[in-house]
């Protein structure tokens, strides 16, 4: 089995996908947008059916877009939210709005979740009803969007690090006992570290 993720630095396992890069299961075809924003190495996972042509039937959206809210821009730091907000603007806007209105989405997380804020209590939904009714969206020019994102003011639990350090690990069985990676994104440090298990 491969893992693949974002082409952020500090993965210590499983290889970076590239923009729009495709793969093959049975009669699915699923497309990798990169999608920053919420993270660097945010990406999102676009399915089409081979047997109904190229129209893309589900997008699962990590935390770029949620059902009613969209993805925090906080957790790379203060100095890089604008920059953040930016991108997932454009990630939004630029390469999930053209996967189609009828594409039904499925978020990473739910209501209750302190990865977006005001995230609605449904659990999928499709572009088209995002579109219209997201408040995050909501007919926003890219300034009012970035303004917005840099208003919300969100709960930055400890897990998070604990979390960030996790991912960021060779945690896995068949991995080389030593490893390094990156201090975590909270503290905004870019400092490399090496670790032993």
């Amino acid at each position: 089995m491969q893992v693949f993720h974002g082409p952020g630095p500090g993965w210590a396992y499983g290889y970076p996908v590239s923009d729009g890069q495709l793969f093959t299961i049975g009669n699915l075809n699923i497309k990798a947008p990169l999608t920053p924003g919420h993270t660097e190495d945010s990406v999102c996972y676009a399915v089409a059916d081979s047997r109904s042509g190229d129209t893309v039937l589900m997008v699962f959206t990590s935390d770029t877009l949620f059902t009613g809210s969209t993805g925090r821009t906080d957790l790379e730091g203060p100095a890089e939210a604008y920059g953040m907000a930016s991108k997932l603007y454009y990630s939004i806007y630029n390469k999930l709005e053209p996967l189609g209105d009828a594409a039904i989405i499925h978020p990473a997380h739910e209501a209750g979740s302190v990865c977006g804020p005001h995230i609605a209590d449904r659990p999928e939904s499709t572009l088209g009803i995002e579109k219209a009714f997201n408040p995050s969206l909501a007919n926003k020019t890219g300034q009012e969007f970035v303004k917005m994102k840099e208003s919300e003011h969100l709960e930055l639990p400890p897990y998070f690090e604990k979390s960030n350090t996790l991912t960021s690990l060779e945690w896995l069985p068949w991995a080389s006992r030593s490893c390094q990676f990156r201090s975590s994104r909270l503290n905004s440090s870019r400092r490399w570290k090496t670790a032993r298990l």
